[in-house]
């Protein structure tokens, strides 16, 4: 992925947008979580965005607090009960290691960011629900859910769809997206293509005595360190050798 010049680069991010509600985001943000915390510590984060100063409910009537009870600029607040069924409540209960909820006013947004990123290890994956933080960061992967049937879509979803990685689709029940073409590596998240690599190996070199793809690269040999680099990206690599 292109990293944009006036939004801030966050590799280690799997970003979750929404098309619409009941799309699948917390779904997908719980498999990635259960799937990640086997290898290493995952951060969760849900982004609420208040688009006015007003602070009024953006779907009308009296809303759910959200947006009336917000203090200042932005607010984060961490998630300690995973039995509440909310959804910050289900990400720590499929084993993220810290859950925040960031709540901001639009423009302060990046601050709000910013102050979140000072609270956590910056190499820990970060599994995002949001749309709006997609025109603030650079994820390493943003991933637009939809409910399959459903015509509706959100004003943050319509100003962030175009940056969208992939659109997968919730049939109410399972996601219709395979979730391990999501990888995540030292380099941060990518998206694996449906596309097989074919690395020609075979190529032997008479100064050396051996072949060019295994002569020694930082501890190892050639073709494993460009298998780590390709693999994340891929969704297949061959090896052709003589």
């Amino acid at each position: 992925m292109m990293v944009s010049a006036d939004r801030i680069p966050a590799p280690t991010m799997l970003l979750i947008g929404s098309m619409g509600r009941n799309s699948g985001k917390t779904v997908l943000a719980c498999e990635q979580i259960s799937k990640l915390r086997r290898e290493t510590p995952v951060v969760a984060l849900k982004v609420s965005t208040i688009h006015s100063t007003e602070k009024r409910c953006l779907r009308g009537g009296e809303g759910c607090g959200v947006c009336t009870s917000l203090e200042g600029d932005f607010c984060i607040t961490e998630e300690i009960d995973g039995s509440s069924g909310k959804d910050t409540a289900r990400m720590l209960a499929s084993g993220a290691s810290k859950v925040y909820w960031l709540r901001a006013l639009k423009d302060h947004l990046a601050e709000g960011y910013g102050a979140f990123l000072e609270l956590v290890d910056p190499s820990y994956p970060i599994v995002c629900e949001s749309n709006s933080l997609g025109l603030v960061v650079e994820p390493g992967v943003f991933v637009m859910m939809k409910k399959r049937g459903s015509p509706e879509l959100k004003a943050s979803a319509e100003a962030a769809i175009e940056r969208a990685d992939q659109i997968a689709e919730f049939d109410g029940d399972n996601l219709l997206f395979d979730v391990n073409r999501i990888s995540f590596s030292s380099n941060g998240f990518a998206l694996r293509r449906d596309i097989t690599l074919v690395l020609l190996a075979g190529g032997g070199s008479r100064r050396m005595g051996r072949p060019k793809s295994m002569l020694e690269y930082r501890g190892g040999v050639m073709i494993e360190h460009l298998v780590s680099l390709l693999e994340p990206t891929f969704a297949e690599i061959i090896i052709s050798a003589n």
